[in-house]
């Protein structure tokens, strides 16, 4: 992907000049233009970072190491770029309440999957607690 981020930036910049050229005759072809500029850029990235999480996680996998909370660290990740493309595509179109929300349902998905790792650490402070 190294090598494919000059053609991505170049081509991006390219998308912005015809978004801002669109904009000007049609803003609703610029909002679909956008959309489908967003949504092939997410399925390439997605498509591209895969391999590397699925590398990162055969490794943790045969590695000795027992630590439950790696698949809440990956998963949360995942949330927090996904949350922030989404809230940065909404704020692109003017749209900076529905941004305000997803940021706000992104803080609360983060909440609700830390639920059981915040529960394993405070069951771990009782048992020390207890020696």
């Amino acid at each position: 992907m190294i090598s494919d981020i000059y053609k991505i930036i170049a081509l991006l910049i390219v998308c912005a000049v015809i978004l801002v050229m669109l904009k000007n005759y049609r803003i609703e072809y610029a909002l679909l233009f956008s959309v489908a500029i967003t949504v092939s850029l997410l399925i390439y990235v997605i498509k591209t970072v895969y391999p590397a999480i699925n590398t990162v996680r055969e490794i943790y996998e045969t590695s000795s190491v027992d630590f439950d909370g790696f698949s809440v660290v990956l998963k949360a990740i995942g949330i927090a770029y996904l949350v922030n493309f989404c809230a940065d595509t909404c704020r692109d179109f003017g749209q900076t309440a529905l941004a305000e929300k997803a940021e706000f349902v992104g803080k609360c998905a983060l909440l609700i999957l830390s639920v059981p790792l915040i529960n394993s650490i405070l069951q771990i402070a009782i048992r020390f607690a207890k020696l």
